[in-house]
């Protein structure tokens, strides 16, 4: 400090003989006072240590990380990947890339990685995934996470190099699960378990089939496997119907899709004045790998949801979403639109050519995020789920 301030203060004392040299000493000196200046305006989260950068950026909620980005081209860089295109291509295979990896995957085990290696259901749709003939195209970190190992033989010049998937990076594949991992865990669940997913949660409904006003089938044709948000307000539940299916039936239950808790709508749009923190990721509302036939369930599940707002609204209001890039929600809308419309042409193509419609009611569609791509199923004839993929991509 008393140096730069000697350095000042040699810069303001007049100078009777001018030169060249002396000027070209003077402009030399406020280049430096600038490049101070520049320095000192640098956001100092990045004069830290890539691990504490990450765990102080592990308490924010995406959107707030998001937000965050705008500061600098550098905490952009950070926190979008830009950095990483000067990484080696050796130290991004080994290590799944650089700060903006390590970041998203750490967001990633904090919010969501349970529903696919604790869950039960979850686990056994990850299984799904590994015994298709289609292999993964997930960054190496989840593949590492789920004890994947890439297939040495297989080769597809487009999309793959030296045997690794060059696929979507750990922010692309984390807003985009937000969006879709409850239509892929549920996929196909229509019988023992039946699974529904309503205002963007999982209920099992199997225990409660015969005790449903209305017929078993009902469930399992409207909402076993899928989303029966629609289904569910259409008919109208009463408080303690909705009640009932929190006390009972609730599985996992995605934080962004909850109220506030004091009657607010959605934890993201809170009115002013209201304390409510947004809060971000799933709960198990039981436990998480098997069911342990001496705990409560219900208190089990009463214990775990104390921490979080309105799970279902209380009256009838219109479909909730999980909170994430609108961007990232109207790709995932259209990409759902075009894959619903090619499954349902191709699976009525190969029905028509064996001369049978093995089907009961319609094509639904799910995005494997682990294979990164789009696939179907339907109900034969024997109320057996039957999933297809698509031919093209």
């Amino acid at each position: 400090e008393d140096e730069d301030e000697h350095h000042h203060k040699r810069l303001k004392k007049p100078r009777s003989n001018s030169n060249d040299s002396t000027a070209s000493s003077g402009s030399t000196c406020c280049m430096k006072c600038q490049s101070m200046d520049k320095k000192s305006k640098k956001c100092p989260l990045l004069d830290l240590p890539h691990d504490i950068q990450i765990n102080f950026l592990s308490y924010l909620h995406p959107r707030d990380i998001l937000t965050f980005s705008c500061v600098d081209r550098q905490t952009h860089d950070m926190i979008h990947g830009g950095e990483e295109k000067k990484i080696p291509k050796e130290e991004k295979d080994n290590n799944g890339g650089g700060v903006s990896s390590l970041l998203w995957y750490h967001l990633f085990m904090r919010d969501y990685a349970l529903v696919l290696h604790q869950w039960k259901y979850g686990v056994e749709a990850v299984n799904r995934s590994r015994h298709s003939n289609q292999p993964w195209n997930c960054p190496a970190p989840i593949a590492s996470l789920l004890n994947y190992q890439y297939n040495p033989n297989y080769h597809h010049p487009s999309k793959y190099t030296d045997s690794k998937p060059s696929g979507p990076s750990m922010k692309e594949f984390y807003l985009k699960f937000t969006q879709t991992w409850l239509n892929y865990s549920i996929a196909g669940r229509t019988q023992n378990p039946t699974l529904v997913s309503i205002h963007g949660h999982v209920f099992d409904m199997t225990s409660f089939l015969d005790e449903h006003p209305g017929s078993p089938e009902t469930i399992i044709m409207s909402g076993g496997g899928r989303d029966a948000t629609s289904f569910f307000e259409s008919v109208g539940h009463s408080k303690k119907a909705r009640g009932l299916a929190l006390d009972r039936l609730v599985e996992v239950v995605d934080q962004t899709c909850c109220g506030d808790g004091n009657g607010g709508e959605f934890s993201d749009w809170t009115e002013e004045g209201d304390d409510w923190i947004g809060s971000c990721g799933l709960i198990c509302a039981t436990d998480t790998a098997t069911s342990n036939a001496n705990t409560n369930a219900n208190a089990t599940r009463r214990n775990n949801l104390k921490q979080v707002g309105n799970v279902l609204p209380r009256r009838r209001s219109k479909p909730r979403t999980p909170g994430t890039l609108q961007t990232v929600r109207k790709q995932v809308q259209e990409e759902e639109e075009e894959a619903l419309l090619e499954l349902r042409r191709q699976v009525t193509t190969e029905m028509a050519k064996k001369g049978e419609m093995d089907i009961i009611g319609n094509v639904n569609v799910y995005f494997d995020p682990l294979c990164y791509a789009w696939k179907g199923w339907y109900i034969n004839l024997d109320f057996e789920p039957v999933f297809v993929q698509r031919k093209n991509g």
